[in-house]
């Protein structure tokens, strides 16, 4: 499949992101949404969602339960029989409560 397309942070709150991103092609679907904290030296996984709900069609995620003043990086893959293909990731930093 062809990776997601600008992929990016739409809104943010002190305990959420939300994650949007264009789909470029149609016979694949968004897997493998996850976060880490983001880092000079390292990706420290947090968390992992997936498959997605609405697998062909959904191209806006909110990812909750987030704490606040943390910059987290996120990434996400789209799939299909053949393989996988990631987006480039980004990182969001939750405002302060």
């Amino acid at each position: 499949p062809r990776e997601p397309d600008d992929f990016r942070v739409v809104s943010k709150t002190s305990r959420s992101v939300t994650l949007s991103w264009r789909d470029r092609a149609h016979n694949e679907r968004y897997t493998d949404l996850s976060a880490g904290y983001a880092s000079t030296h390292e990706l420290t996984p947090v968390a992992h969602w997936g498959p997605l709900p609405d697998v062909n069609t959904v191209t806006t995620y909110t990812v909750t339960g987030l704490r606040p003043d943390i910059a987290y990086e996120f990434s996400i893959k789209a799939s299909n029989n053949v393989g996988s293909r990631e987006a480039e990731h980004v990182v969001a930093r939750t405002p302060r409560a």
